[in-house]
C-alpha cells in the first residue's frame, strides 16, 4: 500500500491542534520559570522587587496564552505547506509505502 496524497486542510487542523497543545506546554515551563525569577526578585529585597514580580508575573500569563496562538498558527501554516509539498512530491517520486499487519488487516 501507498500513500500518494493527503488532505491539506485536515493534515493542517490536525498539525494546528498538536503545536497549539505544544504550545501551551512549553508556555507552562516558560511561566513557571518566569514565576522563579519573579520569587528570587522578591526574595532580593530589592526597592523594585514589586514591580519585577508584577511583570514577571505578568509575563508568565502572557506565555501560556500567546504561546499556543503562535504555536498552533505555526502548525497550521507548517502542516499546509509540508503537505502540499508531499503532494507534490508523491506525484512525482511516488508516495510513502506502508503495511498493516495484524487483526483486522487487509491481505493482498
Amino acid at each position: 500500500m501507498e500513500i500518494r496524497r493527503f488532505d491539506v486542510w485536515s493534515v493542517s487542523k490536525m498539525m494546528a491542534v498538536m503545536y497549539a497543545i505544544l504550545g501551551f506546554l512549553v508556555g507552562l515551563i516558560y511561566a513557571f520559570f518566569l514565576f522563579l525569577f519573579g520569587a528570587a526578585a522578591a526574595a532580593s529585597g530589592d526597592e523594585g522587587a514589586g514591580a519585577a514580580v508584577a511583570v514577571m508575573g505578568g509575563l508568565g500569563v502572557g506565555v501560556v496564552i500567546l504561546f499556543p496562538i503562535l504555536y498552533g498558527l505555526l502548525g497550521l501554516i507548517g502542516g499546509a505547506l509540508s503537505t502540499w509539498l508531499y503532494n507534490v512530491l508523491a506525484g512525482r517520486l511516488g508516495g510513502v509505502r506502508f503495511e498493516v499487519t495484524g487483526a483486522g488487516a487487509a491481505s493482498h
